[in-house]
Order: C-alpha cells, then structure tokens, then sequence
C-alpha cells in the first residue's frame, strides 16, 4: 500500500504542477479569446555541441509535439555532446497549454525524477525553448540535462517524422482526466 500511496501523491503533485502550469500561462496573456492558437505540432531539434572541443560528437536536444486546442503532449529527447548523457522522455512526458504564441510545458524529467517547466514560444526562426525552473522535486540524485535556452527547428527527419506518427496515435490527456468515451 506504501507504493499505491506515493504513486497518488505523486500524481497529485503533477497535477497541482500542471495546475500552476495553466495559470501561468493565463496570467501572463493578454491574448483575445478570438485569436487563433498557433500550431505548435511537429519535431523540432537542436543540435547540442562543446564549443571547446569541435571535432568531438555533438548531442541534439528535440521535442515532439502534439497540440489538440490549448492542450499540447508530447515527449523529448537529449543527448548531452559527445553523447556522454542522455535523457530519453516516453510519450506523455511533455504536457501543456498553448496561449496565442508561447505555451508552457511541463516536462517529465526521466533521468531524475522532477518535473521541470518550460516556456516555449512560436518566432520566425523557430521554437524558442527556455527552461523556467523545477515544479516537483525529482525521486533519484542526478542532473538534469534538459534545462537553458535553445532555438529549435524544425525536424523533418525520418526518424522525427515516425516518432510525431507515433505520439499522435495516442490520447493526450492530463493525469487526472476521466476520458469521456
């Protein structure tokens, strides 16, 4: 029953991190009601490199996303350069709530536990990713690798394109959603 118990809190603690998520992001807009939500669906990456030591490997750092209305999921992936990390989130470990240009995320942090909440915002260049801080403590020591700043692009790999075909096969709901079926 101890499992059971921090499994429910634990959901807890992403909901309410979810909760502040949202509120967030309708604090901060002052977008109208009638303007359109820009799409934020796709891959997108960038490439993780050591400026220090340019012949060596470098890592990317990429989201998949789904967006449904406000609501986007999706996952993530890092490889830190010389692919000496990796952080590798499953399907559902990117959630948030899109308002006009920006949506705030909150990621699923696998290799520590935490959950970590993200900015991100639609320009003409890309997709400008900013991590804002840890919402939830995570469970296991370690450090994260998917915080900073990073304009991402567009992915229009294979491999990208097959893992967006696989995300948008899959419901995209929040941890305490009762599916309507």
């Amino acid at each position: 029953m101890v499992n059971g118990h921090r499994g429910a809190a634990r959901r807890l603690r992403a909901g309410t991190a979810l909760g502040l998520c949202a509120g967030m992001v309708a604090c901060a807009s002052h977008q109208s009601a009638q303007t359109p939500t820009p799409d934020f669906n796709g891959a997108w990456s960038a490439p993780w490199c050591d400026r220090e030591y340019p012949s060596d490997p470098c890592g990317t750092f990429a989201l998949h996303l789904t967006q449904r209305g406000e609501r986007i999921c999706g996952q993530h992936f890092a490889a830190t350069p010389r692919l000496s990390k990796l952080e590798e989130g499953e399907p559902g470990s990117v959630l948030g709530t899109a308002v006009g240009n920006t949506a705030v995320l909150l990621i699923d942090n696998a290799r520590t536990g935490e959950k970590n909440v993200a900015v991100v915002t639609l320009t003409p260049k890309g997709l400008q990713w900013r991590v804002i801080g840890t919402a939830v403590r995570g469970a296991w020591p370690g450090d994260s690798i998917i915080g900073g700043r990073r304009m991402l692009s567009e992915d229009t790999s294979e491999r990208a394109r097959l893992a967006l075909r696989d995300l948008e096969e899959l419901p995209c709901r929040w941890p305490d959603e009762i599916p309507s079926d």
